[in-house]
């Protein structure tokens, strides 16, 4: 499989490429080619700062990565609704882009929250696929190249559809990191495991310090990172269902990620 840093370089390479191709028409005068050229420029620039930034970026790179992204996708659907011969801009749009950044900085920044972002990320992005698939099959020609808006309103739903299934994951805990923690678990030696389950059972939230033997380390760092992927401040939630599904979203509020607390044994 490949690593989420290896696929931002593919997103890279075809933003790229698709700017490429679009800056060769632009001489055409075709209405909303520029802002589909500009889009693409703006996603390969927010892709590439997010690889450089690597595995852990910061708030700042979050921020400004998820703006320019936001910026992109609206310019998208903008230069599909000009390219049909409508108005361009409009006006709850640019309200409900102004409300997603705005959430987006305050689970970024007041309340670190990736299911969160992740969530408006992809409702945004389901928005953005079904207003062009739509704007696709309400303004397609009768002619031949009707076969070629249907494709591209068929891509652009499933596309959407991906998007929502994603927000639904998150939002009731079965996101794909969940289930990654889950195999992980299946990993852990049986002694660590007994091991696991003596700490959590001596656990206090106020003072969350585990002392631990060197070849126990691994089994501490995977209780660490369930307790923060999953929103719980005890261990001992790791194993109770939650009272409802949305409390999956809802992460363990702590200013250390896992490697400061296995560096600091918290």
């Amino acid at each position: 499989m490949l690593s989420p840093l290896a696929l931002i370089g593919i997103v890279i390479v075809s933003c790229l490429m698709s700017v490429a191709s679009l800056g060769s028409l632009l001489r055409t005068a075709v209405p909303g080619i520029g802002r589909w050229c500009l889009a693409y420029a703006l996603l390969a620039a927010a892709s590439s700062w997010v690889l450089i930034a690597g595995g852990q970026p910061g708030q700042i790179v979050i921020i400004g990565a998820s703006l320019i992204t936001l910026v992109a996708v609206l310019l998208l659907v903008q230069g599909t609704r000009q390219f049909f011969g409508k108005g361009s801009a409009r006006h709850e749009e640019s309200a409900a882009f102004v409300i997603v950044f705005v959430a987006l900085v305050y689970f970024t920044c007041v309340s670190p929250n990736i299911d969160a972002r992740v969530a408006l990320i992809s409702i945004f992005l389901a928005y953005a696929r079904i207003a062009v698939g739509t704007l696709a099959l309400r303004h397609a020609s009768r002619d031949g190249a009707r076969y070629a808006y249907r494709f591209v309103a068929a891509a652009t739903y499933l596309g959407a559809l991906v998007h929502v299934a994603r927000a639904v994951a998150v939002a009731f805990g079965i996101a794909p990191q969940m289930l990654l923690l889950r195999r992980a678990w299946e990993k852990v030696p049986r002694r660590q495991r007994i091991m696991i389950r003596r700490a959590v059972r001596r656990f206090d939230p106020n003072k969350p310090n585990i002392k631990v033997a060197a070849a126990q380390v691994n089994a501490v760092a995977w209780l660490l990172a369930a307790m923060h992927w999953s929103g719980c401040r005890h261990p001992n939630a790791l194993w109770c269902k939650p009272l409802h599904p949305l409390t999956g979203v809802v992460r363990w509020l702590s200013g250390f990620d896992v490697v400061e607390q296995h560096e600091h044994s918290r």
